[in-house]
């Protein structure tokens, strides 16, 4: 090991050594996020008799995670994936030297990657749109669903939604607009722009959508979908 690399090491280590004397007297310090230690307390005071947490305060990021305050997104965790795909590249790449067997694997590691962009999960499981391609098709349902809702004076003020159609639509379309949807209000809304590709709507409110309100319109393309729904206690209004 050149000196360089021995400095280099060894600050490191003391950057560490630093730190975990100075949080030794703290347990959960970095517990910020993760909260592993309302987790553990769980865990231990159910005995270990169920492995799987309450969803009330299943964070849903792995334990390693509660360590680092920032690291609670997929998009902050892409370094991470680079690093971990170049790793093992090198690694299987070292496992043999004939030709074939690498070109397998790259093939295979690519295509694994690629295929990623196609996945879309159920509409009650959350997912990372702003870190797959799946997303593409959202622009143009959205547009040719606020084309509709112009055409036949739907009023915007009136329609609820959910991240990420609630910017004024000027600041997403650049067409001068200030109109923007209203905040998600079952009880409030007239109406509901909805698409798998919004989070923050509720297992609740997305059954209830399904169940109890009125399709005015659905457009589909690919794996994505938006629909317009209709308050049916508000109907006669």
């Amino acid at each position: 090991m050149r000196n360089t690399d021995l400095a280099a090491f060894s600050a490191v280590i003391i950057v560490y050594l630093v730190l975990f004397l100075a949080t030794s007297h703290y347990p959960f310090f970095w517990d910020t996020v993760q909260l592993a230690s309302k987790h553990a307390s769980w865990f231990y005071q159910n005995r270990f008799r169920d492995l799987l947490l309450p969803v009330d305060f299943d964070s849903g990021h792995f334990p390693v995670l509660g360590l680092y305050k920032n690291l609670t997104g997929h998009r902050y965790l892409l370094p991470v994936y680079i690093l971990l795909a170049l790793t093992g590249c090198y690694c299987l790449f070292e496992i043999t030297e004939k030709h074939m067997i690498k070109t397998v694997f790259a093939t295979l590691m690519i295509a694994g990657l690629l295929s990623g962009n196609f996945w879309v999960y159920p509409d009650k499981i959350s997912q990372g749109w702003d870190a797959s391609l799946a997303y593409l098709p959202y622009p143009p349902l959205r547009k040719e669903m606020i084309n509709y809702m112009k055409e036949n004076s739907i009023p915007f003020s009136e329609t609820g939604s959910g991240f990420p159609n609630l910017a004024a639509l000027d600041y997403i379309d650049l067409n001068g607009s200030k109109e923007s949807f209203a905040t998600k209000n079952l009880k409030t809304n007239k109406y509901i722009f909805w698409s798998n590709i919004f989070n923050d709507f509720s297992d609740d409110e997305i059954d209830r959508l399904k169940k109890e309100w009125i399709i005015i319109i659905e457009n589909k393309c690919m794996n994505v979908k938006v629909v317009l729904y209709k308050n049916p206690e508000l109907s006669h209004n």
